[in-house]
């Protein structure tokens, strides 16, 4: 008696027709190729209906590894043990891994936090306000900032938070240990990565000596004011605070006195040169807050001959602000979605890959099993840097490479697609 396909087919399990059927598609489009056709259209994993704009794929292409729909990159689970509010607006969150694995992060480094809000996971950086030595424990300090979708939610939530999805620790913003001499300026919340800092090193540092100057909008929206004051009184000859606050700097009494007025250029000059003078010569200094203070304080460094080996900072960009810019002569935005072949150079061997221009590279590569290195995954820390040896891709901007890096072709793999097909050596 014959078999029906139809009957077959019902007693094949689905996952396995679905990967089937797209390695038959996979293979007609290698087919394509070679006969110097152009490809099929480019079809999602379980798309009902193709989407439009063919795109030439190298020949020859090995057989290609599917498309994986999801990203591989990978979180890690923090218990949350308390969530108060630290000011009227920046919520103190103390957390330990809840897997008893030391947390393992540099004073100043950050973690990613990986948010769902209306059904789509948001990630934003917030740097670590604790010491750096406190194993399986830390603390995040997030400020509601105005328009703060992720920040917002947070703080409105606090009495709720149970645990937080991370990727991290990330970032370079950590202290230069060939310095003996560490002048750091704040402003905000910016204060978060220098407080781990100062907690971490200055009891730990005895041949340093430390100053901070630190401009808030008032004391009482002053993060981790308690503490920094604590530190301080506990450690009066190796470090020292300079306040500025834009409002009610007279209701707060400190040596020497606070100053008035928003830590802009010529506030902070005058700081620098009050008694008992800042001497910046050989210190080094580290920058941290919104830009506009960063590009002031630049500019007064600028004018006092800091150079720039000597100078650290730390910028953060909202993910809500970011934008794609060209890169490799790229003009515009990725397009319609369309499939492309990517190449990675991997420890001196190349894989290739069918990837999807709607993919960041990060995602087709995790995707498809390959051990990327990657850690934030929101263009905060450079670890998942490549370098693009042929073909064209868009990068989001902001992100924390520097001019001369994209010049020399290298970019983020988490917030950069392909456009063409494209070959990346992993740095």
């Amino acid at each position: 008696m014959g078999v029906s396909t139809d009957n077959f087919r019902s007693w094949v399990p689905r996952p396995v027709l679905e990967q089937a059927r797209a390695t038959l598609q996979d293979i007609a489009h290698i087919a394509a190729c070679f006969r110097g056709e152009g490809p099929p259209p480019f079809q999602a994993r379980g798309a009902s209906a193709p989407s439009p704009g063919p795109v030439p794929v190298p020949v020859p292409v090995p057989v290609p590894v599917p498309v994986r729909a999801a990203s591989a990159v990978i979180t890690r689970r923090l218990r949350v043990l308390s969530s108060e509010l630290c000011t009227p607006s920046a919520l103190a969150i103390a957390f330990e891994t809840e897997d008893g694995q030391p947390l393992g992060a540099d004073a100043g480094q950050f973690l990613t936090v990986h948010w769902p809000l209306n059904g789509v996971v948001e990630k934003r950086a917030y740097s670590l306000a604790s010491r750096a030595d406190d194993g399986t424990r830390g603390r995040l300090v997030v400020k509601g900032a105005a328009g703060g979708r992720v920040s917002a939610s947070l703080v409105a939530r606090a009495g709720e938070l149970r645990h937080l999805e991370v990727t991290g620790p990330s970032g370079h913003f950590v202290l230069d240990v060939r310095s003996r001499r560490h002048v750091f300026l704040a402003a905000g919340s910016g204060i978060t990565p220098i407080a781990s800092m100062l907690l971490t090193h200055v009891p730990l540092r005895k041949q340093d000596t430390f100053t901070l100057v630190y401009g808030s909008t008032s004391p009482e929206e002053t993060i981790l004011r308690r503490e920094l004051l604590d530190l301080a009184n506990e450690f009066p000859e190796r470090f020292s605070i300079r306040w500025a606050f834009d409002q009610n700097a007279n209701h707060f009494r400190s040596v020497p006195p606070p100053f008035s007025g928003a830590l802009g250029g010529d506030l902070l000059t005058e700081i620098l040169r009050t008694q008992p003078v800042i001497d910046l010569h050989d210190a080094a200094v580290y920058l941290c807050g919104p830009s506009p203070m960063m590009k002031a304080a630049q500019a007064v460094l600028d004018g006092a001959n800091v150079p720039p080996a000597r100078i650290r900072t730390e910028r953060f960009a909202s993910p809500g602000s970011r934008n794609v810019g060209p890169q490799n002569a790229v003009a515009g935005a990725v397009g319609s979605v369309r499939r492309v072949a990517l190449r990675v150079i991997l420890d001196g061997k190349t894989q290739e890959i069918i990837a999807s221009t709607a993919q960041t590279i990060l995602e087709a590569g995790l995707g498809a099993g390959l051990p990327m290195p990657y850690s934030c995954s929101m263009g905060g820390c450079a670890s998942c840097r490549v370098h693009v040896t042929s073909g064209m891709a868009v990068m989001e901007e902001p992100n924390c490479l520097e001019a001369e890096e994209q010049r020399q072709g290298y970019v983020l793999a988490c917030c950069t697609r392909p456009t063409s097909d494209l070959t990346v050596e992993v740095s």
